[in-house]
């Protein structure tokens, strides 16, 4: 840290503990000011960085510069840089090898200013030194019994003076109690208290902590508020030991005490900036704490105790940079684990070509060991939620995984966007997919392909966002608008080297009353992007698969799967993704897969509308199946002749799901599914193309409705028959 860091972040605090100290000096033991001040000392004058994600600092913004992997370790990280004055100072050696120094202005001010500083507060402590060489010892009987009863490691010497007109000690090693001569040593009660001040100022140290504010204010001479540090701090001194005081003679004796503070405070002595004086500070501030002080409570003690971690945790610590937040993600890795993950991420990435990209990143990782790391990563739930907020993750889960998999040609993103109407039934909720195929990996750059997705995820997510609540509330409307935006985006970003397709499904806003003049709030989610299942997710879902499973009723395997959805939400989503887009890393046989993508998915919805009935108090709505049917054509790498692509809902109801059995929902609706299926391989491509939307429709609802019977009743969703089609 430079000297300007620590002056700034050292503000920050100061500014802090002032507040506080104005609202709670009266509700807090003083030794929590005293604890705080010494964290600003520290913020002062040590120049090292402590990394904390708890960290204000971490709130502010970081640029997203790449860096190079360096090895890390188990210990603390600290960041500690020799140039404290200035990063300014350079060396430069002449032609005849002598080396010339070349300081700027601002060092030379400094250096000035912290001169005088110095010079002034040793001045100041070597005249008062020189006044205290002339007293003499103080030796009473009631002085010796005193000592006896305050024990001190350290030699304590009791004289006095006619050079000072108030109570002082000085003095580390040999601390010395200095008494005015005026005073009436055989007032044994009035002694007793300013002995036992000053004894306590010396147990604790306050010389020492008087000399490092010094040190600190000389240092940072040019910051106003550490001379305001400097006031305060000296003021919590003395509000510190009288607390100890009145603590040692008990609450009775603290008029007696306060008493004797405004007497002392009459005859107060000149500036001794390295001696703790009797009565230097605001005598008011301290008869008011002193009156006011009463027993510390255990509601005060958690208090400090709370605000002691929070300002630390908050106020002391720096923020955390992008690559140690990355190696806090991946602390279960070690230190070579962790190079050969940040060796992934090579300089010039974003400028090379897909096919160049992939030659090297597979010629590196074409090692068991490699690919078992990757496997790891790509597995872990904390890698996965930094992918937004971390520079790493980010590139890990956006770019290496889909530009690497085994089917890197196409990769499907996805995200929703949703109203957040509090007094709406049903906000409006858009919810996108798009596939970008790669048609030509040795033009496309890893960077274009990337700013790509970036741009169609910011746009898809602004779509509905300048939306009336009218408009909103409009299906049909909005199904237009939206195809018709997603249109433009294929037509934007769609080229000879890579091509995009967008899939969307449109939930209208429903219970509140539109008002034009109302703004749409609107939330954007995070992409919906989970890595692979593993063995272990696959295994806990399997298990609902028994010997008899099909025997039982709808609502009772739908109960077993929400219990085993509700221990792992994360888990459920990961097998979500895999069969959504066949993408397996764990074997599977065809009969676990159907069970999967029918069984699971179907209960899965079922579930989601029961779910959401609760939270509506109203009836239980159908479930609606979106379902895609794949693209046929002839269709290569080097370009597209005629295809078509389509994709439909289906909603069905069940008459009793106690009654109907697991096994016999699955019977009618994959029935009706496969007829679907069968008529769009069986039709041929170019009378599928002249189809209108309606006649396609009615093809779809004909078969859902030779499929229904008195158990299940099937249905098209109308309007939400879509096909895609190229036909040059």
């Amino acid at each position: 840290m430079t000297l300007l860091q620590m002056s700034i972040s050292a503000t920050i605090l100061i500014i802090i503990i002032t507040v506080l100290r104005a609202i709670l000096i009266h509700k807090l033991p003083k030794k929590t000011l005293m604890f705080l001040w010494g964290l600003a000392l520290f913020r002062l004058l040590i120049p090292i960085s402590i990394p904390s994600v708890f960290s204000v600092y971490s709130l502010i913004p970081q640029n997203n510069t790449l860096y190079v992997s360096e090895p890390i370790n188990d210990l603390p990280r600290f960041f500690v840089t020799s140039d404290m004055v200035s990063e300014n100072i350079t060396n430069n050696v002449d032609v005849q090898g002598i080396y010339n120094v070349s300081i700027s202005l601002w060092t030379v001010l400094w250096m000035i200013g912290f001169s005088l500083c110095v010079l002034y507060f040793l001045i100041a402590y070597h005249r008062g030194i020189k006044k205290f060489k002339n007293a003499l010892p103080l030796e009473t009987t009631f002085i010796k019994e005193w000592k006896e009863k305050h024990p001190l490691k350290r030699t304590l010497l009791i004289q006095s003076s006619d050079q000072v007109f108030s109570p002082l000690s000085y003095g580390i090693f040999k601390p010395v109690i200095l008494l005015p001569s005026t005073l009436d040593f055989e007032n044994t009660e009035v002694l007793n208290y300013i002995m036992t001040h000053e004894y306590v100022h010396i147990k604790h140290f306050d010389i020492l902590t008087k000399m490092l504010m010094i040190l600190a204010l000389s240092i940072h001479w040019f910051n106003p508020m550490v001379w305001a540090m400097y006031l305060l701090l000296n003021r919590d001194i003395e509000l510190v030991c009288d607390e100890t005081v009145v603590k040692l003679f008990g609450e009775k004796n603290k008029k007696s005490y306060a008493h004797i503070l405004i007497d002392m405070e009459i005859q107060k002595s000149g500036l001794m900036p390295l001696c703790n004086n009797f009565s230097r500070n605001s005598i008011e501030e301290r008869i008011g704490a002193i009156m006011k002080m009463k027993k510390i409570t255990i509601f005060s003690s958690v208090l400090a105790g709370l605000l002691v971690v929070g300002v630390t945790m908050a106020f002391a610590t720096s923020g955390v940079s992008n690559k140690e937040k990355t190696q806090l993600i991946s602390s279960d890795l070690s230190a070579e684990e962790f190079e050969q993950m940040m060796s992934l991420k090579f300089d010039g990435y974003e400028k090379m070509s897909i096919s160049d990209y992939q030659d090297k990143v597979w010629k590196i990782t074409d090692t068991e060991e490699y690919r078992n790391l990757l496997e790891r990563i790509f597995n872990d739930n904390a890698w996965y939620e930094q992918k937004d907020s971390d520079d790493i993750a980010s590139y890990l889960f956006n770019i290496l995984e889909p530009l690497t998999a085994e089917r890197w040609q196409e990769k499907e993103f996805g995200g929703y966007v949703q109203t957040n109407y509090k007094e709406a039934s049903d906000n409006a909720l858009l919810e996108y997919s798009f596939i970008m195929t790669i048609k030509d990996p040795q033009s496309l750059t890893v960077g274009k392909y990337n700013k790509t997705r970036l741009s169609i995820k910011k746009e898809l997510d602004v779509m509905i966002q300048d939306k009336t609540l009218e408009q909103l509330q409009d299906e049909v409307s909005m199904n237009t608008y939206i195809r018709s935006k997603l249109e433009s985006i294929k037509n934007q970003y769609n080229s000879d080297i890579l091509k995009v397709d967008l899939n969307y499904t449109y939930h209208p806003l429903s219970g509140i009353k539109a008002d034009s003049t109302i703004e749409t709030p609107v939330k954007v989610q995070e992409e919906r992007q989970y890595p692979n299942a593993t063995k272990a997710d696959y295994q806990s879902l399997l298990a609902l698969k028994t010997p008899n499973y099909k025997a039982m009723s709808v609502s009772d395997f739908n109960r077993n799967l929400m219990e085993w959805a509700d221990e792992d939400y994360n888990r459920s989503e990961r097998i979500a993704i895999d069969y959504t887009r066949e993408d397996y890393i764990i074997p599977l046989s065809e009969e676990e897969k159907n069970f999967i993508k029918l069984t699971v998915w179907a209960s899965g919805i079922e579930n989601a509308k029961f779910v959401r009935s609760l939270h509506t108090s109203e009836p239980v709505q159908n479930p609606i199946l979106n379902v895609e049917l794949p693209r046929k054509g002839d269709y290569s790498e080097n370009g597209a002749s005629t295809w078509c692509s389509g994709s439909y809902q289906l909603s069905y109801h069940i008459e009793n799901k106690d009654v109907l059995s697991i096994g016999e929902r699955d019977y009618y609706l994959g029935n009706v599914l496969f007829e679907i299926q069968k008529f769009w391989d069986d039709t041929e491509m170019h009378r599928m193309i002249k189809m209108d939307k309606k006649e396609l429709e009615k093809k779809f609802s004909d078969i859902a409705v030779k499929n229904s019977n008195e158990k299940m009743t099937f249905s098209i969703v109308e309007g939400q028959v879509y096909l895609d089609y190229s036909n040059p």
